[in-house]
């Protein structure tokens, strides 16, 4: 799963239509923390990251 939409998935309710700059800027919070968490686990196996060549 993509880290910006588990980000998002966590933060932004099901209902909510054109997100405000403040859910935007909790979405990329969570991302950043979410990034460290899972750089610990991936040496260990729990969690494998795939690169995007998309831009």
């Amino acid at each position: 799963m993509p880290l910006p939409a588990l980000a998002a998935s966590m933060i932004v309710p099901d209902d909510m239509g054109e997100p405000t700059d403040d859910v935007l800027e909790q979405v990329s919070d969570a991302m950043m923390r979410l990034d460290d968490q899972f750089r610990v686990l991936e040496p260990i196996g729990l969690v494998a990251y795939q690169r995007s060549t998309r831009r």
